[in-house]
């Protein structure tokens, strides 16, 4: 049964919201992620893991800051994932683009710029999880 982890509202500069389409586990993020923020957004990310999702898409649109705390976020998420989720970041913007490819992020972690584009790349016929999905919830990173 794949049970979503609980949302994080904004506290301490980030926050993630979770929603489930075509059967993979979107996790939006929002806000900074930086050192002080990376530990919490590790932990929430790893509960997403921990329902066994067949894929999680990390959705950094909606980050302010990427510092390279949050990039090793990305990469030990992916590298948890052992192959049984597929993990895929959706980046784009100047904000979270630059970092994740001038440290070659996205060599290791598949990175595409919208969720519906990531959808696709994991084989999704139909894109839905609209603001309206019934499946959609929040939730606050503290």
């Amino acid at each position: 049964m794949l049970v979503q982890p609980v949302d994080l509202p904004r506290r301490c500069g980030i926050s993630a919201s979770s929603r489930l389409s075509e059967g993979v586990l979107i996790v939006k993020v929002g806000g900074v992620i930086d050192l002080a923020t990376a530990p919490t957004l590790t932990d929430h990310l790893r509960a997403a893991l921990a329902s066994a999702p067949p894929a999680l898409i990390i959705d950094v649109t909606g980050v302010e800051f990427l510092a390279a705390a949050g990039l090793e976020v990305l990469v030990s998420t992916h590298d948890a994932a052992a192959g049984a989720t597929s993990v895929v970041v959706v980046a784009n913007g100047h904000v979270t683009c630059r970092p994740i490819t001038v440290t070659g992020v996205d060599r290791e972690v598949p990175v595409h710029p919208t969720v519906h584009q990531a959808l696709a790349a994991l084989g999704c016929p139909a894109v839905k999880g609209s603001a309206n999905d019934p499946a959609r919830t929040s939730a606050v990173l503290t």
